[in-house]
């Protein structure tokens, strides 16, 4: 028997939680649906309104991520003045239409949850940020997270996801509507260590 010692280095934390929708979201959420799809009835496509987080409407969700939020940074021992979700909007893809693989540049997370059932519809997919990581695969007994380039997340209701929003995701073509919130978040305060000549206070 050989003695192991097991190290998770640099890893890429993606974090699951749950948030009941409100009669109030939901009811916003069909109207926009109805009024995105109308206006772009083949693409993907954001709502108009990408400050969400400021309306009463949305208050149950936006506490819930300020808690979440609170929980990651814990995880992470990051120091901050302020959490502050900088954009929230409703996306929309038709029957046919995918979402390109994407980033989220100036902010610290990303978030996206589920408001309604929607049925068979696509996951979101997350893409192994190394370049590197993927240069030789044996082949797999089974698919784990250790051992695979791309995880995906079923989109299902209630069901909310926030993770790194430099991390790479998209969402491949739904055969049915599909419906989600998303959000960015930033950490107020100060960033890299002091007098280093690369920090700043944000």
């Amino acid at each position: 028997m050989v003695d192991v010692k097991q190290w998770d280095v640099f890893p890429t934390k993606i974090f699951e939680s749950q948030f009941k929708t409100t009669e109030e979201i939901k009811k916003y959420i069909l109207q926009q649906e109805d009024d995105m799809i109308n206006h772009a009835p083949t693409y993907t496509k954001q709502g108009a309104d990408n400050e969400l987080q400021k309306s009463k409407i949305f208050k149950p969700l936006v506490e819930h991520i300020h808690s979440l939020t609170e929980n990651i940074c814990k995880v992470y021992e990051y120091k901050y003045d302020a959490i502050e979700i900088t954009n929230m909007w409703v996306n929309v893809c038709v029957p046919g239409a995918c979402h390109p693989p994407h980033t989220h540049s100036n902010n610290l997370f990303s978030g996206v949850w589920y408001p309604i059932a929607m049925g068979d519809v696509t996951p979101i997919q997350f893409f192994d940020p190394r370049p590197q990581g993927n240069q030789l695969t044996p082949v797999r007994n089974k698919m784990t997270s250790t051992n695979t380039s791309a995880m995906a997340f079923p989109a299902n209701e209630n069901f909310l996801l926030q993770f790194p929003a430099w991390l790479m995701h998209w969402v491949p073509a739904t055969p049915v509507k599909r419906t989600s919130v998303s959000w960015n978040v930033i950490l107020r305060g100060e960033y890299g260590e002091e007098n280093t000549l690369q920090n700043a206070n944000i």
